[in-house]
């Protein structure tokens, strides 16, 4: 009978070992907060229409980075919580802009169809289903539409004008 694989030889630590690990040493740096997801565009009009005029987000001031980009909250006065990075650099369609690139703007752009359970960035608002006809009148491209999930929160999945999948989702019941 072939012997057992050392714990954690598939990549990841098990479970239990860092769980006790975390919770045995107070001074170990933490996590404190969730701060921001960043996401490449490659229209930066195009991109603020789709969060500011159909989500409603607002748009906050960003530093004065040497590449284009735009920052929105999900309330007025509220942190930034979404960094939009203009596509720029090398492989990308603003190769005129100096640096190291941000890389091309979308996620899954490689011929798979869109998923919901891939790579997407989950907005929480009071009724996904609201925004259904906005963005039908925008002609935005649905992912799924509003659907229950086992724990009554209602989830609407779309894209973005640069192909990000965006799910719309509400608190569990």
């Amino acid at each position: 009978m072939p012997a057992a694989p050392p714990s954690g030889a598939t990549g990841s630590p098990p479970a239990a070992s860092a769980s006790a690990a975390a919770g045995s040493d107070t001074n170990r740096p933490r996590v404190t907060a969730f701060d921001h997801a960043t996401l490449v565009a490659g229209d930066l009009d195009r991109t603020r229409a789709f969060y500011v005029g159909l989500l409603g987000m607002t748009e906050v001031p960003r530093p004065a980075f040497s590449f284009g980009g735009l920052w929105f909250a999900t309330a007025p006065g509220g942190p930034p919580a979404l960094h939009i990075i203009e596509s720029h650099g090398p492989g990308t369609p603003r190769p005129d802009v100096p640096g190291p690139g941000s890389g091309p703007p979308g996620i899954n752009e490689d011929g798979r169809s869109k998923q919901t359970r891939g790579p997407h960035l989950a907005l929480r608002c009071d009724d996904p289903r609201a925004f259904e006809p906005l963005l039908d009148a925008a002609g935005a491209q649905f992912v799924r539409r509003a659907k229950r999930r086992p724990d009554g929160a209602t989830q609407v999945f779309v894209c973005d004008p640069d192909g990000h999948v965006i799910e719309l989702c509400s608190a569990p019941a």
